[in-house]
Parts: C-alpha cells; sequence; structure tokens
C-alpha cells in the first residue's frame, strides 16, 4: 500500500517535468537559437511567442515556473497530505489525484471564451478554489526557498502581497510575483494572446532586462521552494496527527 500510495503521489507532480520544460527553453538561447527558445516557450504558455525577444523568452519561462509551481507541485502535496490525515495512504492518493483532476479539467476547458465560456466555467471555479490556501502557502514557500538559495527573501514576500490580485487569476500572482521579488526582476507587463495585447500590470520593481541566467536561477528556486513547501505541509500534517 506504500509503495501504491507513493507512486500514485509521484504520478501527480509534476516538478521534473516543469523544470524539463524551462531547461528547453534556456538552453536554446544560451546557443543562440531564438526560434527554438520560441517554440518551447509555446508548449507551456498561451501567450504569442513568435515575435518574443530573448528577454520577452525568459520572462515567460519565469512566469510559467511561479504560476506552475502551484498548479503542477504544491497543490498536489497539499492535497496528498490533507487526504493522507483523513484517509491513510489511501486518501493521500485519492488527495492527489482528485488535485491533478481538477487541474486538467480547467487546462481543458476552463477558457474564456465563446466556445468555453460556460463550459468550463466549472471547471474553473472549482481550479480557483482548490489552489486558494496552496497558492498563499507558495509565496512563503518561496521566500523561505530564496533565503536559501541566497536571493531575496523579503522582496520576495513583500512583492507577493503587493502585487497578489494583479492578475485575473486569484492564484496565480502569488507565486509569479513572489518569483519576482526573489530574483530582482520585473515581470508582468503587456502580453500578446490571439494577436490581442492584455495590459498586465508589471509585478516587481527589479531589473528590465531579462538574461538566460535568471531562467537557471528561477530553476533552482523552484525546486528549493517546492522542497520546502513539502516540508511545511508535512510538518504540519505530522503535528496533526499527534
Amino acid at each position: 500500500g506504500l509503495f501504491a500510495a507513493a507512486g500514485i503521489v509521484y504520478l501527480t507532480i509534476a516538478l521534473r517535468s516543469l523544470v524539463s520544460h524551462a531547461e528547453a527553453i534556456r538552453r536554446p538561447l544560451l546557443r543562440g537559437e531564438p526560434v527554438a527558445a520560441r517554440r518551447a516557450l509555446s508548449m507551456i504558455v498561451s501567450r504569442d511567442t513568435a515575435a518574443l525577444g530573448e528577454s520577452e523568452i525568459v520572462r515567460g519561462g519565469i512566469e510559467s515556473l511561479g504560476e506552475n509551481l502551484i498548479d503542477a507541485v504544491n497543490s498536489a502535496v497539499f492535497f496528498a497530505v490533507l487526504g493522507f490525515l483523513f484517509g491513510g495512504l489511501p486518501g493521500a492518493a485519492a488527495g492527489a489525484v482528485f488535485l491533478r483532476a481538477a487541474n486538467t479539467l480547467d487546462a481543458c476547458w476552463g477558457y474564456r471564451n465563446a466556445r468555453y465560456l460556460h463550459f468550463g466555467r466549472i471547471a474553473a471555479r472549482a481550479d480557483d478554489v482548490l489552489h486558494f490556501v496552496p497558492a498563499r502557502l507558495t509565496l512563503f514557500a518561496v521566500a523561505l526557498g530564496a533565503l536559501f538559495c541566497g536571493m531575496r527573501s523579503g522582496a520576495a514576500l513583500r512583492d507577493g502581497i503587493r502585487h497578489r490580485n494583479d492578475h485575473p487569476s486569484p492564484n496565480s500572482c502569488w507565486g509569479m510575483a513572489a518569483f519576482a521579488g526573489a530574483l530582482g526582476v520585473r515581470l508582468g507587463g503587456p502580453t500578446v494572446y490571439g494577436g490581442e495585447a492584455e495590459a498586465y500590470p508589471y509585478w516587481g520593481n527589479g531589473r528590465a532586462v531579462l538574461r538566460p541566467n535568471d531562467l537557471l536561477r528561477a530553476e533552482r528556486l523552484a525546486v528549493v521552494s517546492a522542497l520546502v513547501f513539502a516540508a511545511i505541509v508535512t510538518g504540519v500534517g505530522a503535528l496533526c496527527l499527534q
């Protein structure tokens, strides 16, 4: 039962995949191949990538790490621990699978367009509710992760709180703005989707021109923050069992 539950939970956590996608963006940039980097970025974001320069490509990669650290990693860990508290090993597996299923439905249907607006509304709202607590805990995990990585822990907290509502999603900016503060860069700003520009505000007041090395730092921050999050959540879960 232990190995079965561990295997199921492992399959719902996409940290390795998240970092691999970021590497697939960064390595072509280091080789001077922006077309390949844009193609890799287009695999994980919905924005238009065909005309992006190096700095905007890196920005997209970092924002994806900050947002999907919540969706693809931390929320699954959170619901696995929550499920374990209520149902032991089967509950842990069920909790993680439940979160991944809801997240996948949102990815398939949760779009605000003519085709999916009404059909996908329940999936989108359910996804927002399920990520609500993990997103806010992720802010503190990123701040602690930044401390361990020698980055700007205080700025991660400040920017995450300051910009938490500066995105249509109620959860995304907790991670993205925290990454901006921790890395000392500026993220956000105008973004083109389907040929139309969305006037997002900027997150953070750091350096505006981004380089491939910033994406490498963001990858390290994502891994350390995920480990910190897992330690916090499992620690709290262990205390609740006593």
